[in-house]
């Protein structure tokens, strides 16, 4: 039998910081418990708990990476759930900086104009995920699973960079589909017809093939050479609304199979790693160019890679599919 008791504050957690940055920290976020008392044992314990921030805004990203609250049982074990706990607080820092999104809209339109103002066309669109997405899963970080946030606003965004290697690598496939084609009496199967694509656009050599009024030039314009760069600029593409963060599973289920020489069995226990994502976001892309029209041809090649492949992690299962262009 037990009995509950109110959540109260909580003093048995920790900060792997500096200890000025520490003592900081335990002023800005506290942790606050539900205990019970089990009449069995005659001990008080610990059912769950949750993480309260301050009023005060602070840096999503660093609260995401670096000043990470550690809870623990009563072994002196990282509790299991502290990091949903700790992400639920990330969400909720997040949930603070609404206004921050019109901020930065601000600042990115006054480096866009810098741009129309030296000769540059520049095209935009917004574009809003069909369920959620999640750019950075796979890097390094504290808590196994990670996201892109930027170090200074601290909001989701999608570096140029995944926008760029992604509408290259579509554009690749796409080709490669129709290169496969002409070449089938030549026995050229698709990984073959891949492997020649990428190199040609590597090595800027051209290909009579256009697809959608793209031409296959269009693209070595577009993406740049070895010799030479690309005639296309994309941009960072940040939230434009409200932010929408939430909390997934990925459950490995052969946990020994995946860290060790053991094969896999029915009865090895699932993992479940709670991963950050955003949800039903809009995003605002910029891209520009001199070449107005080439500058077109650029944002639809952008516009159909999002939407039929995606971007960030996880894309097979449906992450990162980009809609309601």
């Amino acid at each position: 039998m037990t009995k509950f008791r109110e959540k109260r504050k909580d003093e048995r957690y920790i900060f792997y910081n500096p200890a000025d940055t520490r003592s900081l920290l335990f002023k800005e976020i506290e942790k606050y418990s539900t205990f019970k008392w089990n009449t069995h044992t005659g001990k008080e314990e610990e059912k769950s708990f949750e993480y309260h921030s301050s009023s005060y805004v602070k840096n999503s990203a660093l609260i995401f990476s670096k000043l990470i609250p550690y809870s623990f049982d009563g072994n002196g074990l990282v509790r299991k759930d502290n990091k949903v706990e700790y992400l639920k607080l990330v969400i909720n820092e997040m949930n603070k900086v609404a206004d921050e999104v019109s901020y930065i809209s601000t600042r990115l339109e006054s480096v866009i104009n810098s741009f129309k103002n030296n000769g540059y066309k520049v095209k935009s669109f917004k574009g809003k995920p069909l369920w959620r997405f999640v750019v950075g899963l796979g890097a390094s970080h504290p808590q196994e699973t990670s996201m892109t946030l930027h170090h200074i606003y601290g909001v989701p965004y999608i570096p140029a960079s995944a926008i760029k290697g992604i509408i290259k690598h579509w554009s690749v496939l796409k080709f490669a589909e129709e290169y496969a084609r002409i070449k089938k009496g030549e026995d050229v199967n698709f990984d073959t017809a891949v492997e020649e694509i990428s190199e040609k656009l590597r090595e800027g050599k051209n290909l009579s093939i256009t697809i959608d009024n793209v031409s296959f030039y269009d693209l070595i314009r577009i993406f740049g050479t070895q010799e030479r760069e690309g005639e296309i600029i994309f941009f960072d593409a940040y939230p434009c609304d409200k932010i929408t963060l939430k909390i997934d599973v990925m459950n490995p289920h052969y946990k020994n199979y995946y860290f060790s020489t053991q094969p896999p069995a029915d009865w090895d226990q699932p993992r479940p790693l709670p991963f950050l994502t955003v949800e039903n976001t809009k995003f605002a892309f910029y891209v520009a160019g001199k070449d107005e029209t080439l500058t077109l041809k650029a944002v639809k090649c952008a516009k159909d890679a999002l939407k039929e492949h995606g971007v960030g992690a996880k894309t097979s299962l449906g992450y990162g599919i980009f809609t309601d262009f």
